[in-house]
């Protein structure tokens, strides 16, 4: 089939095609993707004119966002791990739950970033790598021991 004959219609039947074959809508939708970039490729190079499938539209799949619960967390509290890259990976992981810090601002964390306020409280206060906002984390001693008597319990 030569590419000048290729039509608006035949990208909703290629669309009809792939969802009689039970893809997903993000899979229908990569796959009318792939083929309106060949048809733009096809434009860049002077074969055809312009991408017939430049007005379509794509399927918008809802989907429901799962928040982490309290329970969640117990249980990643109370899991033991042998590995001591993931047992890492878990502390920090659960040290992000507790302060709200980004991974990557976890990473730089340093001991000056932990102050204490005039009432007596500790807090982290850290510019954030991505918006360089400087917020304050409030740093919690009962999330501090949790995290500790996690570790104790694992032993």
């Amino acid at each position: 089939m030569p590419i000048h004959a290729v039509t608006e219609e035949m990208f909703e039947e290629f669309r009809f095609y792939l969802k009689k074959k039970r893809f997903t809508a993000k899979t229908v939708n990569r796959h009318l993707c792939w083929l309106s970039r060949l048809m733009y490729r096809a434009v860049s190079k002077r074969i055809i004119r312009y991408n017939p499938f430049e007005d379509a539209t794509y399927e918008k799949e809802e989907r429901k966002i799962r928040f982490l619960q309290k329970s969640d967390v117990a249980k990643l509290m109370a899991l033991k791990v042998n590995d001591k890259e993931a047992e890492q990976a878990r502390q920090m992981f659960l040290f992000s739950c507790f302060t709200g810090l980004a991974i990557a601002d976890m990473e730089r964390l340093k001991f000056s970033h932990i102050q204490t306020s005039v009432d007596g409280r500790r807090y982290i206060r850290k510019e954030r790598q991505k918006t360089k906002v400087n917020p304050s984390y409030r740093y919690i001693r009962s999330r501090r021991r949790s995290l500790a008597d996690a570790e104790r319990n694992k032993r």
